[in-house]
């Protein structure tokens, strides 16, 4: 039995920025994507990538970015104290 492969459909995509392998419509194989249109990554943790997601800016159509998460990222989208009459909790 051959493997099935999923091609990319220009009439179906609507390039909205996001990873193209959770796409819903698309479940396009990153390596696949990035062959396509340019691929931003953003790592949220301090872990490194999966070695799937790694890659290089140049490959397929290139302007491929990766970022990773600072904690001043977070501390610099905080609500302000308090917010409407909701304070934040004292440790923070």
């Amino acid at each position: 039995m051959s493997e099935r492969k999923r091609l990319f459909r220009v009439d179906r995509c609507d390039f909205c920025g996001q990873c193209l392998n959770r796409c819903p419509v698309m479940q396009l194989p990153i390596d696949e994507a990035r062959k396509r249109v340019p691929v931003g990554l953003i790592n949220p943790s301090k872990n490194r990538l999966a070695g799937a997601l790694r890659g290089t800016p140049t490959v397929g159509v290139g302007n491929h970015w990766w970022y990773q998460l600072t904690p001043a990222d977070f501390q610099a989208c905080q609500l302000p104290n308090p917010t409407g009459r909701v304070p934040k909790p004292t440790p923070w």
